[in-house]
């Protein structure tokens, strides 16, 4: 692009980009035959200072200069880059892998009990094969398909993978709770499958400028050899039991109680300040924890 001023270029900044690119094409489906750049860098153009190539009688040659990378460019939406803090979210390996780490399935939600998801577009640290094996199969609702790391085949080290979402331009989310997936490798396979599931997760929020930690989870049966700056951020839960099922950061039983109106009302039910106790009188100190509803955080 050559920006303008009136009817002459003129030097210009720029310090934030807006693209919609491709998505990386579906198996199956087809929707969309381009793919999409994970990294883009964004360059300045410059009269070369070498003076290499030039012609005489012509301009002198340009240069471009790399002025910043950004990673983990979704596709299928408007992307902004950088950024706004809250936008993306993802998940990351944190025991290492003996082979690429392989996802089937992930869903992100606003509450703490998994029952409202939200939706954006796949980004990831890279991968290995985007027709078979892209991030989008990791958001496809088919336990049957995969998203496979960009990894070597030697295995994924120690926070080397991560798959996500970008929920789009100012739309900013809160993730409150996740489910995850992770893919079972086959043993009897003709070439030979190596276990390619992680032990431990970190949940990350893009924070404008880096990704923060959110939250950290282990199988509790592997907890005995995690340093402790590594420990799981909550008591409870514990992921675990991976791969080939279900995982989730619900909270265990009893662990959430909730209010429902026994009666009907003849209008919205208006609910103005509510405290929770543990004694059948009331005494002492209220309960503390999240607040959740039926409409969710933005009701709060």
């Amino acid at each position: 692009m050559t920006a303008t001023k009136g009817n002459c270029t003129a030097p210009i900044s720029v310090g934030c980009i807006k693209i919609w690119q491709s998505l990386d094409p579906i198996r199956r489906l087809r929707q969309d035959p381009g793919y999409k750049a994970d990294r883009i860098a964004l360059q300045e153009v410059y009269e070369s200072l070498t003076g290499a190539g030039k012609v005489d009688g012509e301009p002198p040659p340009m240069d471009y200069v790399t002025i910043a990378v950004f990673e983990a460019v979704s596709g299928g939406h408007w992307a902004q880059r950088p950024a706004v803090g809250g936008t993306m979210w993802m998940v990351r390996n944190l025991s290492p892998l003996i082979a690429p780490w392989a996802v089937t399935e992930l869903q992100f939600f606003e509450d703490q009990l998994c029952t409202m998801p939200i939706y954006g577009k796949p980004i990831s640290s890279g991968t290995y094969g985007a027709l078979m094996e892209g991030e989008n199969n990791v958001f496809d609702g088919d336990l049957l398909t995969h998203w496979r790391a960009q990894c070597p085949w030697a295995g994924c080290a120690m926070r080397e993978a991560w798959i996500g979402l970008d929920f789009g331009t100012n739309q900013q989310r809160k993730v409150r709770c996740m489910r995850i997936y992770q893919s079972v490798n086959d043993p009897m396979a003709k070439v030979s499958e190596y276990p390619s599931f992680t032990f431990g997760f970190e949940l990350m929020e893009w924070g404008g400028k880096d990704w923060g930690l959110s939250e950290v989870f282990w199988d509790p049966a592997v907890l005995v050899n995690v340093p402790a700056t590594l420990r799981p951020t909550l008591a409870s839960p514990f992921m675990g039991g991976a791969p080939g099922v279900w995982e989730d950061t619900r909270p265990q039983s009893r662990a959430a109680w909730r209010l429902a109106n026994d009666d009907y009302t003849r209008a919205n039910w208006k609910v103005h300040e509510l405290e929770f106790y543990e004694a059948p009188n009331c005494l002492g100190d209220k309960l503390v924890g999240e607040p959740i509803s039926m409409q969710g955080p933005s009701n709060y």
